[in-house]
């Protein structure tokens, strides 16, 4: 294993310990106080507006959406903050938006506390404005402000590993370009398989395959020269062609002059499988192999 497999496999531990305290963070930290936060407000909404505890409510850094009838989306009433590029908190305002309806007493008398609600907050906005710009914007900054210092731990580490996976890719793809490079066989595809147990109330019996793994190449320039091998070695290199030995469980082993372009294409597969996919593959067909039979 190359320096650059050890370091990932290191990174992608505290990447695994980075990801759970930010979960933990978010569940503990930022999502109850995101819930107070909305319960104060709503509790300053309702005591201007016929607003009632059925109404959802919610929020976002510049949007504050009450749907008067959850059923339906144009019930929505939303209370808008609008900020300058310059982020001029002198320059914020707000605005009452809602989506267009009609009213009568025949048809639309459902729609008479929709419009109550709009008249309570049209004839409050200089209160609601002066709350949402110069309270609730900045607690809600606050809150996802110290999210993000957390989650940014994660997510820088987790570009980090991105980077090196990519070139660990890279250095692979290299090295099976080398004259003289060999895989007899791929590593196996792991699967799921089951049957009945005839035996015990035909309860179903989890097993884990393995299967050999094939990879397609095209070794000729029509779509249909191609071929499914479980191994292959360089043999050489002239102009713009390899000249590889493939392996295919039950046929003799042959050699073809594959264009370069369509080598690269089939090593990238190969190093994909062989560094990346096949051992998520196993690891995923092993966890669901033991929650299937606990």
């Amino acid at each position: 294993m190359n320096t650059k497999q050890v370091l990932y496999n290191a990174l992608q531990v505290q990447l695994d310990v980075k990801k759970q305290a930010y979960d933990v963070y978010n569940e503990t930290v930022t999502k109850p106080a995101c819930h107070e936060l909305i319960t104060n407000i709503r509790s300053f909404i309702t005591s201007i507006a016929p607003i009632d505890d059925s109404m959802e409510m919610d929020l976002n850094n510049r949007t504050i959406r009450i749907k008067t009838d959850n059923d339906r989306y144009s019930s929505s009433i939303e209370v808008v903050l609008h900020t300058t590029w310059q982020n001029d908190k002198a320059n914020y305002w707000v605005e009452l938006e809602w989506n267009s309806g009609s009213y009568n007493l025949t048809g639309k008398s459902d729609k008479l506390n929709h419009i109550n609600i709009l008249h309570s907050l049209a004839n409050n906005l200089e209160s609601i404005s002066d709350k949402f710009i110069n309270e609730w914007r900045n607690e809600w900054s606050k809150i996802w402000d110290a999210d993000h210092v957390v989650q940014k731990e994660y997510t820088d580490l987790q570009n980090a590993l991105n980077t090196l996976s990519n070139e660990i890719h890279c250095d692979s793809v290299d090295a099976m370009k080398e004259i003289g490079f060999e895989v007899k066989q791929f590593k196996p595809q792991y699967s799921i398989d089951w049957e009945y147990d005839k035996n015990n109330n035909d309860e179903r019996v989890y097993r884990i395959n393995t299967d050999r793994k094939s990879i397609r190449v095209q070794y000729g320039r029509s779509q249909y020269d191609t071929t499914w091998v479980n191994g292959f070695k360089v043999l050489g290199k002239k102009g713009n062609k390899y000249n590889i030995e493939v392996y295919r469980e039950g046929y003799p082993d042959v050699k073809y002059d594959v264009l370069e372009k369509k080598f690269e294409a089939f090593i990238d597969d190969v190093a994909n499988w062989e560094y990346k996919q096949a051992d998520k593959r196993k690891a995923e067909m092993e966890k669901s192999f033991a929650e299937r039979t606990k």
